[in-house]
């Protein structure tokens, strides 16, 4: 293990079993993340673990923060005015497709860990524009792709996120998703992976309920991150999305577009949001409180308004919500119609 100048720490600072470290982590707040051999890493007074083999992975030695350098992604191109690269005919699409997955020309992982998925030929299109059959297709991608990937040795979760809008950061407009496939398990996954017993199959508070759809809820958080956010989930405990099944996944699609045109009627058809899969780890262990579910939410506070991260949020890890969260679900509830 380095300190962060790079220097060797004695046998003393090497990595402590769970019944050491537990034994003072009252004592000494340290950050703790568990490795499948079941040791723990240190991560205070300076001290940046090795952390498995994630090529660029640092972990910030004051926060636990986990930051992947990726230089060479610096250089990808915004917006290009010489034509979509994910348009038919394409640079990234050569061939005509409905919905299809191609490597990532400037992966923020290595080794053919972080791919895209393309929704539909139609620049233009959304998963409230391609309906369920179309929302089909793309979750069905997701699906395969979490199979194929989690199958790696070198992969221990995969991923699925979409960050949609130029306002989020979006470099290309046309409808696409990602998969990162993480060689450790991200710090927020695991978070909720740490739970003795699963949330999301307690008690609901009807107060916070969205919309359901056979088999599938849709909710806003008890204390939510962003104003408008909506957690979908199964509800029957589901790991995640290979084990779903095709019938399931065909809900997943419904309900999943029956939200996002919620959103639309509450802030335009332009409305920037994030969307991310939360599922098992690919580990091969038990995961008792990994429950299926996607988080979505919209980057608006009100229609026109972005909903900012700021100096609170960002420093303090304190998010503050605008929004009663039972006031939201009541918005959300209400939305229906044309979009």
């Amino acid at each position: 293990m380095l300190t962060a100048s790079g220097d060797a720490l004695s046998d003393r600072d090497q990595p402590l079993t769970t019944a050491v470290l537990c034994s003072y982590q009252e004592q000494t707040g340290l950050v703790r993340l568990q490795l499948c051999a079941r040791l723990m890493l240190r991560m205070s007074a300076g001290v940046v673990p090795l952390l498995m083999d994630e090529p660029g992975l640092r972990v910030d030695p004051l926060t636990g923060a986990f930051v992947v350098v990726t230089p060479w992604r610096q250089d990808r191109p915004n917006l290009p005015e010489g034509g979509c690269p994910f348009c038919p005919g394409g640079l990234e699409a050569p061939r005509p497709y409905d919905a299809v997955w191609i490597p990532n020309r400037w992966p923020a992982l290595p080794d053919g860990r972080h791919e895209v998925i393309l929704h539909s030929p139609d620049h233009g299109s959304s998963f409230p524009a391609l309906g369920v059959t179309g929302t089909s297709r793309v979750i069905e991608l997701w699906s395969a792709r979490t199979a194929e990937l989690g199958a790696r040795a070198d992969v221990s979760y995969v991923f699925v996120f979409e960050n949609r809008g130029r306002a989020i950061g979006a470099t290309i407009d046309h409808p696409h998703s990602q998969i990162l496939a993480f060689n450790l398990i991200p710090p927020i996954p695991r978070a909720e992976l740490s739970q003795a017993a699963c949330n999301l199959c307690g008690d609901l508070d009807g107060r916070l309920m969205v919309t359901c759809h056979p088999g599938w809820l849709a909710r806003v958080p008890w204390a939510p991150s962003w104003p408008y956010e909506l957690l979908i989930f199964p509800e029957r405990h589901v790991a995640d999305l290979p084990t779903a099944g095709p019938r399931l996944r065909g809900g997943l699609a419904a309900i999943l577009v029956d939200c996002l045109s919620r959103v639309e009627r509450l802030f335009g058809a332009a409305v920037p949001y994030m969307l991310w899969v939360h599922q098992r780890p690919t580990t091969g262990q038990d995961w008792p409180a990994a429950h299926l579910h996607l988080h979505l939410a919209p980057l608006l506070r009100r229609p026109g308004r972005i909903r900012h991260l700021a100096g609170a949020e960002l420093g303090a890890g304190v998010f503050f919500d605008p929004v009663d969260p039972p006031a939201a679900a009541a918005q959300l509830k209400t939305a229906t119609g044309p979009s």
